[in-house]
C-alpha cells in the first residue's frame, strides 16, 4: 500500500475515529490510563495512546500527514495487547481481544482509505449513522 499523496480532511479522519472508537465497547481507551488505577502502565508503556488524545491532537491540527495519523490509531491497540499480553501479571482477556478487534478494523480502515480514497465514505457511512 502506497500512502496517499495527501492529508486527508479532518472530517475523514474524524470519522475513522468514529468508526474505530465505537468497537471500544466499555470505553477502555476513550482517555489516558490513570497512573493510580493501573500501576506501572507508564513503566512497561512508553508511548501511551488513546481515542481522547488522538482526537485532541486532530483538533489542534497537530498531525501533518496521515502516517502520524496512523502510528497513533495503532498505538492504541498494541500497547493494549503488550500491557495485557498474557507473560503479565495484567492480562484481561476482555482488554486484549477488544485491542485485538480495534486492530483488525483499523487495518482494514486504512487499507480502504489508501486504496479507494473516493469510496472511502460511501463504504463507512452506514457504520457512522449507526454510530449516531
Amino acid at each position: 500500500m502506497s500512502p496517499i499523496p495527501f492529508m486527508p480532511v479532518r472530517r475523514i479522519l474524524e470519522l475513522v475515529l468514529d468508526i474505530l472508537q465505537r468497537r471500544d465497547t466499555y470505553e477502555l481507551f476513550a482517555e489516558p490510563v490513570d497512573p493510580e488505577e493501573v500501576e506501572d502502565y507508564y513503566e512497561i508503556i512508553k508511548e501511551p495512546m488513546d481515542f481522547g488524545t488522538i482526537r485532541a491532537k486532530l483538533h489542534g491540527g497537530m498531525y501533518t500527514n496521515l502516517e502520524q495519523f496512523e502510528h497513533d490509531i495503532f498505538l492504541i491497540p498494541r500497547n493494549a495487547m503488550h500491557f495485557n499480553s498474557t507473560g503479565t501479571i495484567y492480562f484481561r482477556q476482555s482488554d486484549t481481544s477488544q485491542a485485538r478487534a480495534i486492530y483488525d478494523l483499523a487495518k482494514k480502515v486504512f487499507h480502504v482509505l489508501k486504496t479507494d480514497f473516493e469510496n472511502f465514505e460511501l463504504e463507512f457511512s452506514e457504520t457512522r449513522q449507526r454510530s449516531t
